[in-house]
């Protein structure tokens, strides 16, 4: 059947909304996430951590505290809950069974799955990222799009304009 959600969780202004393959994730006004669905991926909140962006994987989800750490959970079949540490963040986007996260001098940092190099990233200073199922792209510091990971469909070819 169908369900249709009309209100908020929790009755805070939600700022973020993220979907995996079977579970969404929230972020309201105040930092706080909540991910609904499962079975197995799905923690209901994360208690008294406050985030400024969260993203939705496969069966995983990811979050940037606002402490800048990283913090990810979920079903874990390629290590995607488990994120880089050392760095401080500023966005997450997760695809299939990998995520990446830019810090804040714009490098990138990629975990999870690796079969098609979508968790090695280039060189380049990103300013924005989008994971996809097994691919990756970024918006460099001068408005370039780059690609990395599986081009099967021509998902990592950006067109290139006259």
């Amino acid at each position: 059947g169908v369900l249709l959600m009309t209100q908020e969780p929790d009755g805070s202004g939600l700022v973020d909304l993220s979907c995996g393959q079977l579970h969404c994730a929230v972020l309201d006004s105040e930092g706080s996430s909540i991910t609904w669905g499962g079975p197995y991926y799905v923690l209901a909140e994360q208690e008294g951590v406050v985030f400024t962006d969260i993203d939705a994987g496969y069966y995983h989800t990811c979050g940037v505290t606002d402490a800048g750490s990283l913090q990810c959970w979920g079903y874990d079949t390629h290590g995607q809950v488990t994120p880089p540490e050392g760095e401080s963040y500023t966005t997450v986007s997760c695809g299939g069974t990998h995520c990446c996260a830019l810090d804040i001098d714009g490098r990138t940092h990629c975990w999870g799955a690796d079969h098609a190099g979508q968790s090695t990233p280039p060189e380049s200073a990103f300013e924005t990222l989008s994971a996809g199922d097994s691919h990756t792209c970024g918006q460099t510091e001068d408005g370039l799009l780059e690609c990395w990971g599986n081009d099967a469909h021509g998902q990592c070819s950006v067109p290139v304009s006259d």
